[in-house]
C-alpha cells in the first residue's frame, strides 16, 4: 500500500446525491479541498447539518490501480452511527461461498469512515447480480461483491440529499422573524464549557506590577482532545514570505507593518524564541501563529493592524482554535440594545 493509498470503511448509498468523508478521515488524509456553505437535508427535509468543505479524492480498485475513479466528497464531522447497528453472525445470511466480498467483515459493527452516493453509484457498480435468498441479493462492484436486503437485526438507512442555503422556507422564514421580534428579559443559559471559561478566568487571571494581566488560554479538558497540535512552523513561514513578497511592492505599508510589529516587541506582547518547533511526551506543544497587514484607509486611529490566524491548520489539520473553547458570547442581544 502506498503511502498516499488508504482503506476506508465506505457505505454505499444510492438514495443519497452526494458523496460525503468524515471530518477525522478528511483531515488525516489532508485531502484538497475548497470552501462551501450548504445545508444538507434528510427525509421529510429535515435539517440535518451545515456543510463547509467540499473536498477532491480517487478511488482505487486493487485489481487496476491504473484506472481511478475520481470525485468529490461534502466533509462531515459525523455520519452516522456504527453499522450495523450491531454485529450477527454471516451463517444467518445463508451461502455466500464463492464471492469476493467488498468488506469481508462487513458483519461486525463499525464506524463509517466514507459514504458513496448517486455520483458515484454508476462508476462503482459491475455486471453481476446474485439472488442469495428471497430477501438478499448480492451486486458486484469496482471493489467485489456487496449484499442488500433485510438483516436479522435493525440496521439504520441513510438518504440525504443537498440545497443550497440561500434557498428558505416562508413558513421557516416567518418563524424566525417573530422570534427576533420577541424580546426576552430571562437571563441565557450557560453551557458546561462556557461555565468552565469563567471559572478559568476567575481562578487563574492575576495581575502584574507593570498594571497588565495575565489570563490563561482556556483549553479543553484533555479527555475532549482527540489529538494534539502538528506540525505548524513551516505553514506560517510560508504565510510570513508570502506577506513579504506583498509589502515589497508598497514600501509605505511594509514601514507601517513593521512599526506595528516593533511595537508589540517593545510593549512586551511578543518576544523572539527559538526557531523550532517544541515537543512533550513525544506531542508537539508549539504553535506558530500566521498573520497578515489589514489595511482601513479611512480609519483615523489604526490603518494598518496586524491579524493572528490562530484557526490555521497544523500538519495534521488540528489548529490551536480547534483546542481552546470559543467562550461565552459577553455582549447582550443586539435587538434588545438597540430598542433601549
Amino acid at each position: 500500500m502506498q503511502e498516499n493509498q488508504h482503506v476506508l470503511q465506505a457505505l454505499i448509498d444510492p438514495g443519497s446525491e452526494v458523496s460525503f468523508i468524515s471530518d477525522p478521515v478528511h483531515n488525516r488524509l489532508k485531502l484538497p479541498f475548497h470552501s462551501i456553505n450548504s445545508q444538507i437535508c434528510g427525509i421529510n427535509s429535515a435539517h440535518a447539518a451545515t456543510a463547509q468543505k467540499l473536498c477532491t479524492f480517487s478511488l482505487l480498485n486493487e485489481e487496476n490501480p491504473s484506472k481511478p475513479i475520481t470525485g468529490q466528497a461534502i466533509v462531515l464531522k459525523h455520519l452516522t452511527n456504527h453499522l450495523p447497528i450491531s454485529s450477527f453472525q454471516l451463517t444467518d445470511l445463508g451461502s455466500l461461498e464463492g464471492l469476493k466480498l467488498a468488506d469481508p467483515t462487513f458483519n461486525k459493527s463499525s464506524q463509517v469512515d466514507f459514504l458513496l452516493g448517486a455520483d458515484l453509484y454508476p462508476a462503482i457498480i459491475r455486471p453481476g447480480l446474485l439472488h442469495i435468498s428471497p430477501s438478499l441479493i448480492a451486486q458486484n462492484t469496482l471493489f467485489g461483491w456487496v449484499l442488500s436486503g433485510p438483516l436479522p437485526h435493525h440496521f439504520h438507512t441513510f438518504t440525504t440529499f443537498i440545497s443550497s442555503q440561500t434557498e428558505s422556507d416562508i413558513s421557516f422564514d416567518m418563524n424566525k422573524f417573530w422570534e427576533l421580534e420577541e424580546i426576552r428579559d430571562t437571563k441565557p443559559s450557560i453551557s458546561n464549557a462556557d461555565q468552565y471559561c469563567e471559572d478559568l478566568y476567575i481562578n487563574t487571571t492575576r495581575r502584574l506590577q507593570d498594571g497588565r494581566y495575565v489570563v490563561k488560554l482556556p483549553f479543553k479538558p484533555k479527555t475532549n482532545i482527540n489529538r494534539g497540535l502538528g506540525l505548524s512552523r513551516q505553514i506560517a513561514l510560508y504565510q510570513f514570505l508570502r506577506s513579504e513578497r506583498s509589502l515589497a511592492s508598497n514600501p509605505v505599508l511594509q514601514s507601517t507593518y513593521s512599526e506595528v510589529i516593533s511595537e508589540y516587541i517593545r510593549l512586551g506582547h511578543m518576544k523572539k524564541v527559538d526557531a523550532q518547533e517544541r515537543f512533550e511526551n513525544g506531542v508537539v506543544s508549539s504553535y506558530y501563529l500566521p498573520h497578515h497587514a489589514v489595511i482601513k484607509p479611512e480609519s483615523v486611529s489604526t490603518k494598518v493592524r496586524v491579524v493572528f490566524n490562530a484557526s490555521s491548520p497544523s500538519s495534521n489539520g488540528t489548529s490551536l482554535n480547534d483546542l481552546l473553547h470559543a467562550g461565552p458570547v459577553l455582549q447582550r442581544d443586539l435587538l434588545t440594545l438597540i430598542l433601549r
